[in-house]
Parts: structure tokens; C-alpha cells; sequence
């Protein structure tokens, strides 16, 4: 099934997929590139889903996973590099601190993996580089840094202790300069070997020219900057150290090089682990976010069917705890053919096509489900013309925009896959409506996909095969018990007390008239109730 945003977001999978987090680069990655499984991949399906379990159960089982997520935190994405290394490229010390950061990060998660008694996959397992861990790390010292140690060459070593005693030898010869400038001519230098002089100090300045270490560097408007005059001596400790300086740049490149030519040698190594890792970093960030939304692994079928127990749309379930509210669960079980879903408008109808698109999208993408249970066949494609999809951006009217749809689900049916439509016919007149919506069912009851949709034609539903489910709506409620009315928030009480479970019912059963119901809580005048009460009585 390929990946289509507009039913990601209608189905509000999205929402979903924002609230999978990954910690490493190579986890972001592959979550971008998440999609769901074909028909014909069932076995290799339920293989995700059992990894993700093993590993939700794991991380409940832990007293804290922020350790987990440091190490995870710490991977850089040493890709490119690795590829540089490969075609001979020469790393530079931060490419190589990176590779190193990566190379301690097998090593430590695997520690922590074993410690913990993580479950253990073969395309989650990271293994260990030593010889790699080695040479990044010659002397032990730190995990931390990245540092061309002494150790890495008998030349470095020279190199950089004649530039050590030259530096020492240069310091003390101007140590001792400054001294005897101090002394014969009480003149103090400031740290870098110059004085500042204001011109109106004659006195200072006269024994700063007639002092031979001191030579004119510079003036400004009120002053004169002198600065210490090297010897030939100082001059050429200097100059050694520059050349002494380009000999340690030329051999750290070499090591450079060496140690390149070592991560290249190693690169499938590391590419493997990269590999592993990402799958991993996925797989923990799905078990996250199954434990938030208590998810369940639905179990994977060869034939195409679905059916959900107990139910709950992530996004709409969060939103209504804000509010102190509570989620209706749903169950509802659907086979190729048609499925009619009646009920009043803010009944949960189209809740209901959405909580089916999206649990069945999260299955078979290999993320756990907010569900008691959940059997699942796999769909080619899921087709949605749900709420604000159905728009008029095109220049049709609605009607027209929702058709042009329909066209596109009809070319799909042959397929199996899940169609899902909202009100169907719902932008032209209700006699119209009524025979297309009749014709539409008609044409889709022999296809093989599993229709699903809402509609307020009574008589749809009496098409032979055509399933009939039902909003249990507002039936038990008692508008007798003033109590109940005795709220200043009117959608409260709606959300309250409407029922958004599904019920199946018989062919010949009248949609229900909710309606009414809802009007009267919304607080429509008790004439305008009665007379649509006597409306519906006499027949309409």
C-alpha cells in the first residue's frame, strides 16, 4: 500500500507518527520512510508487531529509560564520513571524534541492552567494534573527546617535545628580557610584551627610546604603543617552532589517514550496526508510544476482514481527557461487501470511520493499537472521503467534489483494500441523493473491498448483503431528570450521555431520530420540537 498524506491526515495517523520519538538520526530516517506492509508480507508483519511488544513490555519494565535515551541521544550521523572514508578521503579530527562517538555508542548500548535483559533480535542486535574502539581511543583516557595522541607516532612524539623545549627556553629568554628592562631602565612591560606610553609623559617616553629592547610598534591620537625587540636568538626559536609546527600537521595527516583507512576497513561493520540501530531506535519509539496510548498487537490475517473490540481514536481520546471527558470505546467488525453506519448527526459516525482507518493504518504499518482487540486482514490501499476531504478547492461544488472521489473508489474496489465514506450524497437533494446512494452500494457490494460508510437514507440499508450497524445515540436518555438538562455547557451533556457505540440491527430498522433528541438538549423551544415530532408522526 503506498503512503497517501491526505488520508494520513484525515485518518489523523499524522498526529500519530508526530508522537513516535526516535533519538537518533538513523531512527528519524527510517520513521520518514515508515509505510505499510503488501498483502503478501503477513509473516514479516507479524514479526514487527512481536518486536514492538517484547519491547513496550520491556520498557515498562524498567524503573527509568532516561539512561536508555542518553546513549541513544548521543549517535551522530557519521553516514556521509563513513562514505568519505570508503573513497579515500581523510577525515578530519571532528569527523573522526564523530565516528569515535558512534564506535563508544555500540559498545556502551550494548551493555545497557544486556544488563537490562532487553529482548534480542537479529536486525536489532549492535555489536561491539574493538579494534575500531582502539584505535579512536589509544590510551583509554576519554570517551568524550577526540585527541591525536603522542602514542600514535614516535615522530609526533619527537615533534612535539622539541616544540615543548623550545617553548620553554623562549619563555625564559624573554622572562628574563623583561627583567632586565625592569631593572636597568624601570620600564614594566604589559603580557604582551608592550607598553603604552601617552605622549604628554616625556619623561617615560625618553627612557623608552633610549631603551635598545623596545622599538616603535604604533601611535593613536594620545598615545604610543612600544613593543619588545627580539633578538636574533628569539627569532630563531620562533622560526624552528613554525617549522617543528608544519612537521606535527603533516604527520597528525598521516595519522589522519591511517586511522581513515581503518574506519573504511570496518564500514560494513558500522553500516550494519547503523542499520540495526535504526531499527531499534523505531522500535523502542513505537513501544513508547504504545505504552501511552495502552496499546494491543492486533493479529494478522490472511483473509481480508477486520474487526476492532473495544476501540479507541488516539487523537480524540487525548483531546477529550483535557476536558475531563472520556472516550466511548468501539467495536465494530467489517467484511468485504458493504457496511452501512446510521445514526444523528454528532452521533460518532465519523468517528467511527476514522477510528477503522486509522487502527487498521497503525496495524499494518507495525505499530500497536488502542484497543482491547483487534483482527486484521491487509488492505492494498484505504480510501477515505471523510469531513473536510471533501472540499470544493477543485472549483466543484461539494456534491461534485465528493463524486469525483467516489469515482476514484470505485476504480479501486476490484482490489481488496478499505473505503471509507462519509454521508454519502450528502451535497444534493435527498431524492437524488437517495437513488445514487442506493446505486453506488449496489455497485460496491460485489467488489472486494470493504466498504464502510454513513448515511442518512433510511432505505440504503435494506440492499440483500448490505450489514447494517447503528449509533446507540441518546436511546437511554432520560429527559425526565432535569438534572441532566441543569448544565451550562450543552455539548457536555452531549458528549456525556450520547452513546457512540455501534449496534447491529435488522434491515427493515428506521434510522434513529436523534435529532430531535440533540435539538432538544442544544435548546430548541419546545414548539419547534413538538412540531417536528408531529412532522415525523404523520409520515414524512
Amino acid at each position: 500500500m503506498k503512503r497517501v498524506k491526505k488520508v494520513e491526515d484525515v485518518l489523523d495517523f499524522t498526529w500519530c507518527l508526530q508522537r513516535i520519538h526516535t533519538h537518533t538520526p538513523f531512527g528519524l530516517a527510517y520513521k520518514k520512510a515508515i509505510k505499510p506492509y503488501p498483502i503478501g508480507t503477513e509473516k514479516y508483519l507479524r514479526e514487527a508487531l512481536d518486536q514492538v511488544e517484547a519491547y513496550m513490555h520491556y520498557l515498562d519494565s524498567l524503573e527509568s529509560t532516561m539512561h536508555l535515551g542518553d546513549i541513544l541521544s548521543m549517535a551522530k550521523d557519521v553516514r556521509f564520513s563513513i562514505q568519505r572514508s570508503v573513497e579515500k578521503n581523510v577525515l578530519s579530527e571532528v569527523e573522526l571524534y564523530e565516528v569515535k562517538s558512534l564506535v563508544f555508542l555500540f559498545e556502551d548500548l550494548t551493555k545497557y541492552l544486556e544488563s537490562t535483559k532487553a529482548p534480542f533480535f537479529e536486525d536489532t542486535k549492535i555489536t561491539p567494534i574493538e579494534e575500531l574502539t582502539k584505535a579512536l581511543n589509544p590510551q583509554g583516557a576519554t570517551k568524550d573527546t577526540f585527541y591525536l595522541y603522542d602514542s600514535y607516532s614516535e615522530d609526533l612524539a619527537r615533534i612535539r617535545e622539541e616544540i615543548s623545549d623550545i617553548n620553554r627556553e623562549l619563555r625564559i629568554n624573554i622572562r628574563n628580557l623583561r627583567k632586565k628592562i625592569q631593572e636597568e631602565y624601570q620600564i614594566t612591560l604589559n603580557p604582551d610584551q608592550s607598553i603604552i606610553i601617552p605622549k604628554a609623559n616625556s619623561e617615560l617616553k625618553e627612557r623608552v627610546e633610549n631603551c635598545p629592547y623596545l622599538t616603535f610598534a604604533s601611535e593613536s591620537y594620545s598615545n604610543l604603543v612600544y613593543s619588545l625587540k627580539k633578538e636574533d636568538s628569539l627569532y630563531q626559536q620562533e622560526e624552528k617552532i613554525d617549522q617543528l609546527k608544519e612537521e606535527e600537521e603533516r604527520e597528525e595527516f598521516q595519522i589522519r589517514k591511517k586511522l581513515t583507512a581503518q574506519i573504511a576497513s570496518y564500514h560494513k561493520e558500522i553500516t550494519t550496526n547503523i542499520h540495526h540501530l535504526a531499527n531499534l531506535d523505531l522500535i523502542l519509539a513505537k513501544a513508547r508510544f504504545s505504552l501511552e496510548i495502552n496499546g494491543v498487537k492486533p493479529r494478522i490475517l490472511d483473509e481480508h476482514r477486520i474487526k476492532i473490540c473495544q476501540g479507541r481514536h488516539p487523537k480524540i481520546e487525548s483531546n477529550l481527557q483535557k476536558n475531563n471527558l472520556k472516550f466511548t470505546p468501539i467495536s465494530i467488525s467489517v467484511e468485504e461487501g458493504v457496511t452501512c453506519i446510521t445514526g444523528a448527526n454528532m452521533g460518532g459516525k465519523t468517528i467511527s470511520l476514522k477510528l477503522l482507518g486509522l487502527l487498521s493504518y497503525l496495524g499494518q504499518c507495525g505499530i500497536l493499537v488502542p484497543a482491547e482487540s483487534m483482527e486484521m486482514g491487509l488492505n492494498e490501499y484505504i480510501f477515505t472521503s471523510i469531513g473536510d476531504e471533501q472540499s470544493t478547492d477543485s472549483g466543484l461544488s461539494t456534491f461534485g467534489a465528493e463524486i469525483a472521489q467516489v469515482v476514484k473508489a470505485l476504480d479501486k474496489s476490484p482490489d481488496p483494500g478499505l473505503i471509507l465514506i462519509d454521508e454519502l450524497a450528502r451535497g444534493t437533494n435527498p431524492i437524488e441523493g437517495y437513488a445514487i446512494s442506493l446505486a453506488i452500494v449496489h455497485r460496491l457490494q460485489s467488489s472486494s473491498a470493504i466498504t464502510v460508510l454513513t448515511t442518512h437514507f433510511d432505505k440504503v440499508t435494506d440492499l440483500d448483503g448490505v450489514k447494517h450497524l447503528q449509533v446507540v445515540g441518546l436511546s437511554d436518555f432520560d429527559f425526565d431528570d432535569e438534572t441532566k438538562q441543569d448544565v451550562e455547557d450543552k455539548l457536555k451533556i452531549l458528549n456525556k450521555y450520547m452513546d457512540y457505540r455501534l449496534k447491529e440491527v435488522p434491515r427493515s430498522n428506521d434510522v434513529p431520530k436523534d435529532a430531535i433528541q440533540i435539538g432538544k438538549i442544544m435548546g430548541l423551544p419546545k414548539d419547534v420540537i413538538e412540531y417536528a415530532e408531529k412532522t415525523l408522526k404523520n409520515g414524512w
